[in-house]
């Protein structure tokens, strides 16, 4: 049976991972609100620019701790449904290289308030068509 290593995060996956505990809460359960500092700014800066912030942000301690526990410094995450930002821009502040892509052109613009109210600067890719 193979050992698994920890992930960056400290933590590892395995066969008891997800055992009853009886009852009581998980090792593995974590609360998270999406009300840090870097929401609000985003929030402001999404008002100032005559827009709605988007209307479901994932909270930065669920995206940061998937990222801390899936990958290495230096490892390419992508977010497919970027929606605002907060996957990409939490990768990048761990180390990462943040990857977003979106379906609307709407959500590209919040993900890129999002990241210079953190003071990263996007690098757009447009297609041509």
């Amino acid at each position: 049976k193979p050992r698994l290593s920890k992930r960056p995060s400290g933590f590892s996956f395995g066969a008891n991972s997800f055992r009853g505990v009886g009852g009581s809460i998980p090792p593995s359960l974590f609360v998270a609100t999406p009300t840090s500092k870097h929401d609000a700014r985003y929030r402001r800066a999404e008002r100032a620019a005559g827009r709605e912030p988007h209307p479901a942000i994932m909270p930065a301690p669920v995206a940061r701790s998937a990222i801390l526990l899936a990958t290495d410094p230096g490892d390419i995450v992508y977010d497919p449904c970027c929606g605002s930002g907060q996957t990409v821009a939490q990768a990048i502040d761990t180390g990462r290289i943040g990857i977003g892509s979106d379906r609307a052109f709407t959500f590209l613009e919040s993900s890129d308030i999002r990241c210079k109210t953190m003071g990263i600067e996007m690098q757009r890719m447009l297609s041509p068509h």
